[in-house]
């Protein structure tokens, strides 16, 4: 379906619980990468290459051979990209895209990776063969700013705008972070509580409970922190994502309520805007918190 307006509506009528299944939707936009270019002295020729859209399996790699994709992650299903001519093309491509966008450049398995790119984790295998692996890297490229792509028909390149969906974290892994990696101000002490080694809060003072974490890729991420609170009224306090340099990332106001004694609750934010891989602190400042206890922080 053509969708306009931005907003798709999927509707069941007079169905019963469990009669209806959507298994999968995807979304993406047509001709994101007109803005492709050549690049230095040894211009690329428009019969060198085609601008393809929708990436799927069953896509010839070279639009002169017959070596198809037979797995594509899912990122990359629906992205734009580049097909070569042949495998023979071996100039640099250029990409100056208008709105941000990640490039993706995968290459044969065993050949290295793509300085300057995040592993992915992922993979394309075509039919070449008998089955030949192209790990995927991936790249923002800010608005406006300019990516050479250097190894031509040796890799298999791709684009994607930045969109504001947000990610299935349910087909996302979670990292968990206990009380072992935890950093207290005064006031907090390491301490078993409902069979759980938490963090627990001994004053009614201003405190803050620091858990380092660590990210893979650049994303949108959620923070979930469980917690138990056995008064039963509600405090809050804040909640911060601390980068580089001392960033401030993120604040955002949290609130603790009454936990049923034996059972632990949790709440989750997510980051709202992506950031990058590397290290960073996730803060709880509180005060007026005494007896709280908070067990873990899972990101994903």
């Amino acid at each position: 379906t053509k969708i306009s307006g931005g907003r798709m509506i999927i509707s069941f009528p007079e169905t019963k619980v469990g009669q209806a299944v959507i298994n999968a939707i995807a979304i993406a936009s047509l001709k994101n990468i007109d803005d492709i270019t050549a690049s230095g002295k040894n211009s690329i020729r428009a019969d060198d290459f085609q601008l393809r859209s929708w990436m799927d399996i069953g896509d010839k790699q070279y639009a002169g051979e017959v070596i198809q994709f037979n797995s594509i992650p899912s990122v990359l299903f629906g992205t734009d990209w580049v097909q070569f001519a042949n495998k023979q093309v071996k100039k640099p491509v250029t990409f100056q895209p208008g709105k941000d966008s990640y490039i993706y450049v995968a290459l044969k398995s065993g050949s290295g990776r793509v300085n300057g790119f995040e592993n992915m984790n992922a993979e394309i295998i075509t039919d070449e063969n008998g089955g030949t692996g192209y790990k995927v890297y991936r790249k923002l490229c800010q608005a406006d700013s300019i990516m050479v792509i250097p190894y031509g028909a040796e890799a298999i390149v791709a684009l994607e705008p930045v969109t504001k969906m947000q990610p299935a974290y349910d087909l996302k892994p979670i990292v968990q972070y206990r009380a072992n990696v935890v950093k207290l101000s005064d006031g907090v002490v390491k301490d078993s509580v409902n069979e759980r080694y938490c963090a627990v809060i001994r004053t009614n003072k201003e405190i803050t409970i620091d858990y380092p974490i660590q990210t893979g890729v650049a994303d949108i991420y959620s923070v979930t922190m469980k917690y138990y609170y056995d008064k039963k009224t509600q405090i809050q306090g804040k909640l911060q994502l601390i980068g580089p340099g001392n960033t401030m990332m993120l604040e955002e106001l949290v609130q603790f309520n009454f936990t049923n004694p034996g059972k632990w609750n949790q709440f989750t934010i997510n980051t709202g805007n992506m950031i990058n891989a590397g290290n960073y602190i996730v803060r709880l400042v509180i005060n007026n918190a005494e007896g709280l206890a908070i067990s873990s922080v899972d990101i994903q």
